[in-house]
């Protein structure tokens, strides 16, 4: 059987996120726009900075140098988790100024019981 990443277990639980979405509101233009609300309000998670194929890098967003921190989140999958999208948000509730954006989502095992996140910090949301 094939050997996938190293889950963590409950005692490695120790963060705590919330995911938030944008609600879509039209403008008069034609456009979109809307606040962040709670999709989950408080949940548990493992939250672990990204090393081992790239570092924290420079981005150029909108002509200015933005720095960049990847991380990895682990969240137990259910019907909650199963609803996140990338175009959603993780904000970490230790430090709320700490705000990451999704850069994927997946179910490695396609077991339904964990989804890994690919997060980064720093990267303007909107």
């Amino acid at each position: 059987m094939a050997q996938g990443p190293d889950y963590p277990k409950a005692r490695d639980m120790r963060d705590l996120v919330k995911i938030q979405r944008r609600s879509t509101v039209p403008t008069p233009l034609g456009g979109v726009t809307g606040d962040w609300y709670d999709l989950i309000p408080r949940r548990r998670a493992q939250l672990q900075p990204f090393r081992p194929r790239r570092q924290g890098g420079v981005e150029d967003l909108a002509g200015r140098a933005q720095v960049t921190a990847p991380f990895d989140m682990y969240l137990r999958y259910d019907s909650e988790t199963s609803q996140i999208t990338p175009e959603d948000r993780v904000v970490d509730l230790r430090d709320p100024s700490r705000i990451f954006k999704i850069g994927f989502i997946q179910d490695l095992q396609s077991r339904k019981l964990w989804l890994t996140f690919q997060l980064d910090l720093g990267v303007a949301d909107g």
